[in-house]
């Protein structure tokens, strides 16, 4: 399942203007008050949330800027069931106002930041695309590392409450299985902003390696230790007999 909000973006390093905030790719908006600082359009996939921005100092709008190479970046956060999250309330209330397709509720401007994880410094990026339609292979994205969590009972409110089809239609249609496929990898590099992640398994790999190298070590040793030639005395008997007091045998 789904849930996009598309719409124009202010960028973390781009001076930008306030935008609206949609809830899919459908004409489906939640429109947030003009704001002086930045502005931003969220998306939202099954466990993600996608804050979208436009390159304001090359692009004067979305629309110029979505198929450029330089055009977009984009924030991912990744969203498990959890804690209710006060942030996310101040969107979701306002749900059941847009549950069809070109429905549309004003709500008041909000700061985004307790929308994103504490720790802002540790991600993943790379190149990639629009996850909707026309799926431009324009985005730099930026993939926080740690999620950040909703009760369930907001999951479930994202996940059923809204419909594809119009409120006018005689049969509603859940807005669901919208997502788009697994793309190519395309040679494409992955790059990480923290190292503590990586050292566990390189150091697994290093005990193990380890490991291996002092057992064949302790085989080879012992091969050649059986094959080794025989103490040509090793085995004979010898029959000392009793000494008298000055030496002499009986």
């Amino acid at each position: 399942m789904e849930f996009e909000r598309d719409g124009m973006m202010g960028s973390w390093t781009f001076p930008g203007n306030c935008a609206n905030v949609h809830l899919d790719s459908k004409p489906r908006i939640l429109a947030v008050n003009k704001n002086t600082t930045v502005n931003y359009c969220f998306i939202f996939h099954h466990s993600q949330l996608h804050v979208v921005h436009f390159n304001s100092d090359k692009y004067p709008n979305m629309s110029m800027a979505v198929d450029k190479s330089d055009g977009l970046a984009v924030l991912g956060v990744l969203i498990e069931v959890g804690e209710f999250n006060p942030a996310f309330e101040q969107f979701l209330k306002f749900i059941n106002g847009v549950k069809y397709r070109d429905q549309k509720v004003q709500i008041p401007g909000f700061n985004i930041r307790g929308l994103l994880p504490p720790r802002l410094d540790e991600y993943y990026r790379y190149d990639g695309s629009l996850t909707t339609p026309p799926c431009y292979p324009s985005v730099l994205w930026t993939l926080f590392r740690n999620p950040v969590t909703i009760s369930r009972k907001q999951f479930v409110a994202l996940a059923t409450s809204l419909y594809s089809s119009h409120a006018q239609d005689s049969t509603p249609l859940p807005l669901n299985s919208n997502f788009r496929k697994p793309q190519a990898v395309d040679s494409r590099v992955v790059l990480v902003s923290f190292k503590e992640g990586l050292l566990v398994p390189i150091l697994v790999g290093s005990s193990l390696g380890i490991v291996l190298i002092v057992s064949l070590i302790c085989c080879l040793l012992r091969q050649k230790r059986s094959g080794a030639p025989q103490d040509k005395n090793k085995g004979a008997g010898y029959n000392i007999g009793e000494k008298d007091e000055y030496g002499s045998r009986v």
